[in-house]
């Protein structure tokens, strides 16, 4: 589990790829939305950058794993870090990044 500042950090990485709303969406679902958003936009960074922050390892760790490995380390991290309780809290304090 993520500490506030990288919680914070996770936050500022994924906030344009966060699903507005989330509404009847698993944690698994809305992890796989946020990777759509990632795909879609072609902001491959923001992916490596997430998986490297909620793994605390460096990108070129990362990209020595195999892919599959790497996928499920970004959607578990998510899961595991409650992305959706991150954005909740930071909407709700107002925290924009």
């Amino acid at each position: 589990m993520l500490n506030l500042t990288d919680a914070l950090k996770l936050y500022d990485i994924l906030k344009d790829h966060l699903p507005v709303d989330a509404t009847n969406l698993t944690a698994f679902h809305y992890a796989g939305k946020i990777l759509d958003s990632i795909i879609t936009k072609e902001t491959h960074e923001d992916y490596l950058d997430a998986v490297a922050l909620m793994n605390k390892c460096e990108i070129d760790d990362l990209i020595q794993n195999d892919v599959s490995e790497v996928f499920a380390a970004f959607i578990d991290g998510l899961i595991e870090n409650e992305i959706l309780e991150i954005k909740n809290f930071c909407e709700k304090v107002g925290y924009h990044g």
